[in-house]
C-alpha cells in the first residue's frame, strides 16, 4: 500500500480562495466578482476550486497570461455553461479524452486507486504495446488525472473522486 499522510481541509473562506488561486495559478488582483462566483459555486472546497478554475483555463474563458484587467475578457458570468458538480467537472475532463484513454481509465479504475502498470497491461482488452499505454498514462498524467508513485510502474488517481467518476462512467 502507498504510505500517505492524511490531511484534513476545511472550506475556504472567501480570503482563504483568493489565496489559493493566486498560488496556484499564479493570478495575481483577481476581480471581486469572479472571486465571489468562485467561491459561491465551490463553497470553497478546495479541489472543486480547483478543478473549476482548471475548466475555465483549458476552455479558454480566463485568461491568466493577459493583464488582471483582462482576466476576464472571455469570460461572462452570467452565460457561464458551467457544470453543477465537482463530479459533472471530472466527467466533462474525461469526455475530451480519446477512446483509449477512456478505457485505461475506467479498467485502472476497477483496479482500484491505486494501480500497476504490469496487472493494468495484462487485463486490458486491446492489443496495445506497454510503450504506448505509458504514452496514454502520460497524457493522464498531463490531464492531472493520475499521478505516478514513487514505486516503479505504479499509478495513483489523483482523488479519490476521479476514480468513482471514472468507474462509474
Amino acid at each position: 500500500l502507498p504510505i500517505y499522510q492524511q490531511i484534513i481541509l476545511t472550506d475556504y473562506s472567501i480570503e482563504a480562495c483568493a489565496v489559493y488561486i493566486k498560488q496556484k495559478f499564479n493570478i495575481e488582483n483577481i476581480p471581486d466578482k469572479f472571486l465571489t462566483y468562485i467561491h459561491q459555486t465551490t463553497n470553497g472546497n478546495p479541489f472543486f476550486i480547483y478543478e473549476i478554475v482548471t475548466f475555465l483555463i483549458k476552455n479558454n474563458q480566463l485568461n491568466i497570461d493577459k493583464k488582471p484587467e483582462e482576466l476576464l475578457s472571455n469570460l461572462d458570468l452570467s452565460l457561464l455553461d458551467k457544470p453543477e458538480s465537482l463530479q459533472n467537472l471530472i466527467t466533462t475532463r474525461l469526455d475530451k479524452l480519446n477512446e483509449t484513454e477512456k478505457l485505461i481509465c475506467k479498467i485502472a479504475s476497477v483496479i482500484g486507486n491505486s494501480f500497476n502498470i504490469d496487472l493494468l497491461t495484462h487485463i486490458f482488452p486491446a492489443q496495445l504495446s506497454e510503450q504506448k499505454l505509458i504514452n496514454k498514462l502520460k497524457v493522464l498524467i498531463a490531464n492531472d488525472l493520475i499521478a505516478p508513485l514513487k514505486q516503479n510502474r505504479e499509478y495513483v488517481f489523483r482523488n479519490n473522486l476521479i476514480q468513482e467518476v471514472a468507474y462509474s462512467t
